[in-house]
């Protein structure tokens, strides 16, 4: 039994599954935004990849590892309930 509230985003969804009437000149504007957006979206994980391998780079110099991470990380949990308690 549909619940008021899903009957209204059916017809939403409805309204908007390729029966929407836009003009060819609004559906050329919206494509060439989605692959702009699509192009944008690509960059920024290249961006995000490469910082990521920057920081592990810079974790490695600086002799950090999970495993140092993991201790430092439940150190500071530790500390944290101990100061907590007090």
């Amino acid at each position: 039994m549909a619940t008021p509230a899903m009957e209204s985003a059916d017809s939403v969804f409805d309204s908007y599954n390729g029966e929407s009437q836009l003009s060819e000149a609004e559906t050329a504007l919206l494509k060439d935004e989605l692959r702009k957006t699509e192009e944008e979206i690509q960059t920024l994980k290249q961006v995000l990849l490469a910082r990521q391998k920057h920081a592990a780079e810079l974790k490695r110099k600086l002799g950090l590892n999970p495993l140092v991470e993991l201790g430092n990380d439940i150190n500071k949990g530790l500390k944290a309930v101990t100061d907590t308690e007090a």
